[in-house]
């Protein structure tokens, strides 16, 4: 009776697991086989059974239906590192940079969850999303009036801001992160929305780290009295 209890119990985990995994087929074929092995115990059939010879049977049968199930799934194996940008529990660029720029937080994650996955072009349009709601950020804590403009205009008038700032560190900072920012536009944004331009890993690593760094760079302007 052990070994059909055994079985009984193994075939009902294999159909949990395969439900869970959307294996379809295979909860059914568990099913048949309990249910089988149930009627014989209500006759006392399985008392007397050759469990070596059904019990093979029984599991050839779930054997075969989660072979055919697994012909139609695909399984992607991913590194460590890749593991890390998925599913970290932590900003990916760090709290600073979270709690600066919050309305940035979505399209950074989303950012490494495309960068963990290959999905590089996906990794340039979310972070370029996340810098233009950066920008916007810087921008407003400059005094600029109306953020909600193409990257270009606003990149102008934050300019104009620096310009009126008095002289000193501060304004010095804020030139620097200013001409960093145009060439960023020239080199990666404007490419970015060209329907056909496509990126490497590395290049689509290089501007992740690019993009942490620099907003990491932002966020002492956010915060700073200007």
């Amino acid at each position: 009776m052990k070994e059909w209890e055994d079985l009984m119990y193994a075939a009902e985990t294999i159909g949990k697991q395969a439900q869970s995994l959307g294996l379809y087929g295979v909860p059914k074929a568990c099913r048949d086989v309990i249910e089988h092995v149930r009627e014989l115990n209500g006759t006392n059939g399985a008392l007397d059974s050759d469990f070596v010879y059904l019990g093979q049977r029984y599991v050839e049968t779930m054997m075969t239906s989660f072979i055919n199930a697994m012909s139609d799934v695909h399984v992607s194996v991913l590194s460590g590192e890749s593991i890390r940008y998925i599913s970290s529990s932590q900003p990916l660029f760090g709290e600073p940079v979270d709690m600066a720029f919050p309305s940035s937080s979505e399209d950074i994650a989303e950012a490494g969850r495309s960068l963990g996955y290959g999905l590089n072009t996906a990794v340039a349009f979310h972070l370029m999303r996340a810098m233009e709601l950066a920008i916007q950020a810087l921008a407003a804590k400059l005094g600029v009036e109306n953020v909600e403009k193409v990257w270009g205009k606003l990149l102008s008038d934050i300019n104009v801001a620096i310009l009126k700032m008095p002289k000193g560190i501060d304004r010095d900072v804020s030139s620097e992160s200013h001409s960093h920012l145009y060439h960023v536009k020239q080199a990666w944004r404007n490419p970015t929305m060209h329907p056909k331009k496509t990126y490497s890993d590395a290049e689509a690593k290089a501007l992740f780290d690019a993009v942490r760094s620099f907003m990491h760079h932002l966020v002492p302007l956010v915060e700073a009295e200007v």
